[in-house]
Order: C-alpha cells, then sequence, then structure tokens
C-alpha cells in the first residue's frame, strides 16, 4: 500500500537526520531552540496524520515508533508546546499564550487517543491475535484511566462557559474522539448496531451529547477536524435511531465517509447481513487516496 511506505519512508528520513529524537539531548545538534520546537510540531502532526492511516489498516510506521517510545513521545509533545511563541518573537500575543496553555489538557487527551486508534488496528489487522481478548480488555481499561485522567476534559466540553469557547470546543470535539474509540473498541469483536455491553450504548449517547456541543459551538466557524469526522461515521454507523442518523448524516462533509456511510446505509437498509470493523476498514481504504489528495 502507498501509505504503507510513505509512513516508513517518512520516519526512516527523521531517524536518518535523528529528527524523531529533536527534544533529547541526543538530538542533532546546531539547532536552536525555535528550530526545535517548530520541528517538534511538524513531527506531532505527522503522528496525528499517521493514526488516521491505521484506521484505513495502513502499518503506520510513524505512529508505531511513537508508541512503543512513550518517552520520546513525552518530550516531543513538551518541546512543541511553545513552537508558535517561540518563532513569532517577544510580540507574541499574550491572549494567544492563553489560549495555547488552554489547549494543552485536550491536546494531551487526544494525542493519548491516538495512540489507541493505532493499537485498535493492530487487532483487526490481526498482528496481536492470540492475545486478542486480553489486549482489548486491556485497552478498555486504559480508556477508563484516560476517563478519569481528563475528566476536566469532559467538564470544560459540556460546561456553559462562554469566555473561553475555543477550550470547550476542543475539549467537546476530544470528548466525541474518546467515545468514538470507545465504541470502536468494543465493535472491534462484535458487529456495529447490535445488542452489546451497555458501555456501548453508553458510549453512544454521550458521543451524541458532545456531537451537538461542537456544533452549536462551531456555529460560523471553519468545519471541525478530522477527528470529529470520524466521530461523527462512528456514530452514524452505531445508531439504528433514523433521526439520528440523518442528523449525523447532515454534519459530515468529509467524502470519504459520506460515501462509505451511503454506503453502509444501503447494506443495513437491505438486513441481509451487519457492518463489521473488517467491513468499515475495507471501505475507507479503497477510497483513502481521495481525501488526501482533496
Amino acid at each position: 500500500m502507498k501509505l504503507d511506505r510513505l509512513s516508513s519512508t517518512a520516519l526512516k528520513f527523521l531517524q536518518k537526520h535523528e529528527l524523531e529524537t529533536i527534544s533529547l539531548e541526543t538530538g542533532p545538534q546546531g539547532l536552536n531552540r525555535n528550530e526545535r520546537s517548530l520541528i517538534a510540531r511538524m513531527t506531532l502532526w505527522l503522528i496525528k496524520i499517521d493514526a488516521q492511516c491505521s484506521l484505513l489498516g495502513c502499518e503506520a510506521s510513524i505512529i508505531g515508533y511513537y508508541q512503543a517510545n512513550p518517552e520520546i513521545l513525552s518530550c516531543l509533545q513538551a518541546t512543541s508546546r511553545l513552537a508558535l511563541q517561540h518563532n513569532w518573537g517577544s510580540e507574541y500575543p499574550i491572549s494567544q499564550s492563553i489560549r495555547d496553555i488552554e489547549s494543552y489538557l485536550p491536546m494531551d487527551m487526544m494525542m493519548d487517543i491516538l495512540i489507541i486508534w493505532y493499537q485498535i488496528a493492530q487487532f483487526y489487522r490481526g498482528l496481536q491475535e492470540n492475545n486478542r481478548t486480553a489486549d482489548i480488555s486491556k485497552l478498555d481499561r486504559r480508556l477508563d484511566f484516560l476517563e478519569v485522567k481528563y475528566q476536566q476534559v469532559f467538564y470544560y466540553g459540556s460546561s456553559h462557559m462562554t469566555l473561553q469557547p475555543a477550550l470547550k470546543l476542543n475539549c467537546a470535539v476530544v470528548a466525541t474522539m474518546f467515545y468514538a474509540s470507545r465504541i470502536y473498541l468494543k465493535r472491534s469483536v462484535s458487529v456495529f448496531g447490535t445488542s452489546g455491553p451497555p458501555e456501548i450504548a453508553h458510549a453512544l449517547s454521550q458521543l451524541l451529547v458532545f456531537a451537538q456541543l461542537v456544533c452549536a459551538c462551531a456555529t460560523g466557524l471553519q468545519q471541525p477536524v478530522y477527528e470529529f469526522q470520524w466521530s461523527l461515521f462512528i456514530a452514524a454507523i452505531e445508531t439504528n435511531d433514523n433521526i439520528h442518523q440523518e442528523w449525523l448524516s447532515s454534519k459530515i462533509s468529509d467524502a470519504r465517509f459520506q460515501d462509505v456511510l451511503r454506503r453502509i446505509f444501503a447494506i443495513k437498509g437491505s438486513g441481509t447481513r451487519g457492518i463489521c470493523i473488517d467491513d468499515v476498514s475495507g471501505m475507507l481504504s479503497g477510497e483513502h487516496m481521495m481525501s488526501f489528495n482533496s
């Protein structure tokens, strides 16, 4: 797959120039603080894109490397935090600096969830078949831990604050990612939309609540990030409520998700069979280049 090779080539480039450890003392010499922070921020963007690719069935070498080296990832995140301020200069607006600080918590949570995306992808790619049940239970506990660790994110995302709309929006978006990931993990061993453990129904309910909050916060603003689109997509294929399906479909603007969703609705509507995680991954990966080229 082309994206497999692209991800692998990008990681090899980072390693060749010692950029994957840009935040550590062992990283490349001769780079100043501004350059290090900017490269760290760009590397985090690569990790984010790689996590998206992992859900398409891609090998995702970059995020695979960092999930195996959490200390390096933590240093990378810390180095990237002040990238905008360092590269702007001494006149960096204090209001923007405050906004940067506010984004630390939801962005850290997003990275933790992206790692879980990658780990879930390993299950349905058949790379951990021998301990599938045990590993899924482990990830379930990991999500439980994140729910406690980042409880402020859920609180801010569902609050009625008006002074920091960007913080509320970021928190609500990441909350939808969390609940969509819970559903996705549970459905790695069952069919979407069928009866299952109560955690699935709860996750779907909360996902819908936060999705509505995001759409309310984002009125008049730029379309929310890809990760939110993915959350809407997961909710749409999990719910059997026609009203919710219609609303979710109307909020999905990503062309790939729109097309695959229509195909999934057609299959579910025919009543011939259910939709499993392999179906979703297969349909998405068959058209994955369209989204990245658009």
